[in-house]
């Protein structure tokens, strides 16, 4: 089901002392922003797949186009991509039976390892979170 909802995303980051950005997120095909849309279209296209061990997935980015050739506006973009994404999945996690608590603590076990310098390795019997070589 595609749901087009506004988020006034309020997910401002901080770097060098300044407020930097902030979402409208909408989902679906050809979503009615409120924000007239002034350049150009960046993407990304998130790819996943199955494998045969046990609570594993297999995912990345299979592709990306930017807008902008400038590296503090291709940040933007960055931002812009993260917030929709984690608007999505939480949505998404809800719709599949999941609580919006759990869904936060499975971007925090993301962002724990990252705090961490973690990184999932595959191993004989599974998986497990390994120091990132």
């Amino acid at each position: 089901m595609l749901r087009r909802a506004f988020v006034a995303a309020a997910v401002l980051f901080w770097t060098r002392g300044v407020v930097a950005a902030c979402t409208e997120v909408k989902h679906g095909p050809n979503p009615p922003f409120k924000a007239k849309r002034t350049g150009g279209r960046y993407e990304c296209r998130v790819v996943g797949y199955y494998t045969d061990t046990h609570d594993l997935t297999a995912a990345g980015v299979e592709s990306w186009e930017w807008a902008s050739t400038r590296s503090d506006k291709r940040m933007s973009e960055l931002l812009g991509l993260r917030t929709a994404f984690l608007d999505w999945f939480k949505r998404q996690y809800g719709e599949l039976g999941g609580t919006n608590a759990e869904a936060i603590e499975q971007v925090q076990f993301i962002v724990d390892a990252w705090k961490q310098n973690k990184v999932c390795v595959v191993t004989d019997t599974g998986w497990e979170l390994r120091d990132r070589p």
